[in-house]
């Protein structure tokens, strides 16, 4: 009996460790089979084909129910697709509790990723927590850890998480962000050049063929210069922004002969205010992004981000802006608050640009983009040039509010860069549109010799002003020194313009004739298309002299086609239609007329206007109307060339001491009084 028991036991035994090696066998060629299919979806995973990444992992867990590896790939997979309830319920089915601490330690973290994605910073901290006292190790989870703590306020917990790390050179890259955000406030600087040479050799390694531009950007001490600013702890960041933009307002200053220190005072406090004030109302959304490893550049949230490391960038870049001006004569260059307001405008500007490319709803973007485009505006008056682009911008919208913030007053003493071509613009606005009076007055007023010498443009606009005002003793004086002033310079040609204008004004056509013929070619090409013309209209005249009509008529068309200034095309105008009814080209004539509707402008171009309209008027035997629009093209306006027609038209129906009563109201020595004048003699001797 014992013999047949023994034999059953025998028996038995042996068919259980049959089965169980046949249990093991199937056992492990289940692992095998899950890890091959894992390692499937890892490749698919790698080539973006996400539905075949996830029946792949599927598949390996299927395979073998005690592989837990499928599963963590799976949530880590739905998490980066953003589907968190997919997350968490694969992360559910693992069996926590039956790993060991490394396991559920990657367990936590992802559960603690997945918690920081439905904003729930508390839960996230409590599992990264957890992750972090079952492995010391798990650099995910401490990193994160210590970002919510920062977060939070808790500043020495947070550093205290990687204080013993004298690199991050084992964490993941996408971890780095925030070991670079956790130098940078902790100001372990070194450790953070460190942190952004890992950075930057992870991005190159995967954009092997990257360009220039994209070396410059990510080479490590560009990505450690951008980011300082935006991580650097609030107390530190005021400090280094105003220590920067003190250093930044002595550089401007050091440029001007006079510097206003409030003016500097005030830029180092908006400056840094305004940086600070960024800074605050964005880098919790910075920290947050970093802990997601969201980041879509053109999201709203990065508008602020961005707008501190372009102008910490600016900033930094005016510093080897500001000694170019010293390449500019003291008296032209740019004063202090004008050279300090190119930040501010840039940062204004920045947030138009910025919201404009954002993809925030139409109305929150249209409300940012106004803001930045007012301030922009108002900085823009502080900054070089900004005045005069505002103005022009008024010119041609009529907006009569961005014409009274820009204009200015003739200030006294000497000029600064910007109010000097502003006034400029301003007087040849004024001369074109026929208010030469106040042109005349800006002149008088800018009227030192040493204001004259730096900006020859304005004084050239005055000698203009004074030739067609007809003010020809202070227009020749006027020439005389500027021609003086800028003896072989390259505006000593265009004096020799408006000087040769004067003496045509004067009926001198010989002296006017030669200094027309001695511009040089080159001189000629350098000239502005009212510069053309004014020579143009100049040998026009002098081919009248000469009875040349052909001629004459071809450098008029020249001249009108080449002008751009309104009241130099009445003139040209005038002087077209006055031959074609000498000629008696009635088919010209008629296409003057036309041409006429086409002009506009009040004041003396409206008397112009008039003057023309008596002419073709005129040639049409219209005597009545001729005599009308004569009489009061004369009125309100000195032009002798208009007077000499009323008095020539007198002359023709013998109202002779009338016409010569006119002569009292003209110019003496101009060349329409002098016409008149002829005229009235042989009227009375006949």
């Amino acid at each position: 009996m014992k013999r047949y028991l023994l034999l059953i036991s025998i028996f038995v035994l042996t068919i259980s460790w049959v089965f169980a090696q046949e249990k093991g066998m199937n056992e492990s060629l289940q692992l095998e089979k899950s890890k091959l299919f894992t390692q499937k979806g890892e490749k698919a995973e790698a080539r973006g084909e996400v539905s075949e990444a996830v029946e792949a992992y599927i598949d390996a867990y299927e395979a073998c129910k005690n592989n837990i590896h499928p599963l963590l790939k799976l949530s880590s997979l739905y998490m980066k697709l953003g589907s968190f309830k997919l997350a968490s319920r694969y992360l559910s089915e693992i069996p926590i509790d039956k790993l060991n601490e490394k396991g559920r330690s990657e367990v936590l973290t992802l559960i603690g990723k997945i918690a920081v994605n439905e904003k729930n910073l508390g839960k996230a901290a409590d599992s990264f927590k957890k992750a972090v006292k079952f492995n010391s190790y798990n650099t995910a989870a401490n990193a994160r850890l210590a970002l919510i703590n920062l977060m939070h306020g808790m500043t020495s917990r947070a550093e205290e998480l990687v204080a013993q790390e004298e690199s991050f050179q084992l964490y993941n890259p996408e971890d780095l962000g925030m070991c670079l955000a956790l130098d940078f406030h902790s100001v372990n600087l070194a450790r953070a050049y460190d942190t952004c040479e890992l950075l930057s050799k992870n991005y190159f390694t995967v954009n092997k063929k990257a360009g220039v531009l994209e070396r410059i950007c990510k080479h490590p001490l560009f990505l450690f210069i951008s980011y300082l600013p935006l991580f650097l702890n609030k107390t530190l960041m005021v400090i280094y922004f105003a220590v920067m933009f003190t250093a930044l307002g002595l550089s401007a200053s050091a440029l001007t002969k006079k510097t206003v220190i409030w003016h500097v005072l005030a830029f180092v406090c908006s400056g840094s205010l305004l940086m600070f004030l960024a800074n605050y109302y964005s880098i919790n959304d910075v920290y947050y992004s970093l802990l997601t490893g969201y980041c879509y550049v053109y999201d709203g949230i990065w508008i602020l981000p961005k707008i501190i490391i372009a102008l910490h960038l600016v900033a930094l870049s005016l510093f080897a802006i500001f000694p170019m001006f010293r390449l500019l004569k003291e008296n032209m260059r740019p004063v202090t608050f004008e050279l300090l307001g190119i930040w501010l405008f840039c940062f204004f500007f920045s947030i138009f640009v910025l919201s404009f490319q954002s993809r925030l709803d139409g109305f929150t973007r249209f409300v940012y983009m106004a803001v930045g485009l007012f301030f922009s505006i108002l900085s823009s008056l502080i900054m070089p040039l900004g005045r005069l682009l505002i103005y022009n911008i008024s010119k041609y919208t009529g907006i009569q509010f961005l014409k009274n913030v820009s204009d200015t007053e003739v200030p006294d003493g000497n000029m600064n860069f910007t109010e000097a071509k502003l006034l400029q613009t301003k007087m040849w606005s004024l001369i074109n549109a026929g208010n030469l009076e106040e042109a005349i007055s800006i002149g008088r007023k800018v009227g030192s010799e040493e204001n004259f010498r730096s900006y020859p443009k304005i004084w050239s606009a005055y000698i203009v002003a004074l030739i067609l005002n007809e003010d020809f003793e202070s227009a020749s004086r006027n020439i005389l020194g500027y021609s003086q002033v800028f003896m072989g310079t390259e505006y000593f040609e265009i004096g020799q313009i408006y000087e040769a204008l004067l003496k045509s004004e004067k009926g001198d056509y010989p002296v006017a004739y030669k200094l027309v013929n001695a511009i040089s070619e080159e001189g000629a090409k350098s000239f502005d298309p009212d510069e053309t013309a004014v020579s143009l209209l100049i040998l026009g005249r002098c081919c009248l002299n000469i009875k040349d009509t052909v001629q004459a008529h071809i450098n008029f068309n020249k001249a009108f086609a080449s002008a751009r200034s309104m009241l130099l095309k009445h003139i040209i105008l005038t002087e077209l239609v006055e031959l074609d009814l000498t000629m008696n080209a009635k088919q010209a004539l008629a296409k003057w007329k036309i041409q006429l509707n086409t002009l506009s402008g009040e004041g003396m171009l409206c008397n112009y206007r008039l003057l023309i309209k008596s002419m073709l008027a005129f040639s049409e035997n219209k005597a009545s109307e001729a005599f009308q629009f004569a009489k009061d093209s004369v009125e309100g306006a000195k032009i002798s060339r208009a007077i000499y027609w009323y008095g020539h038209l007198l002359c023709l129906v013998d109202k002779v001491p009338d016409a010569e009563a006119l002569l009292q109201k003209m110019t003496i020595g101009s060349y329409s009084t002098d016409r008149l004048m002829n005229e009235v003699t042989s009227k009375g001797l006949v």
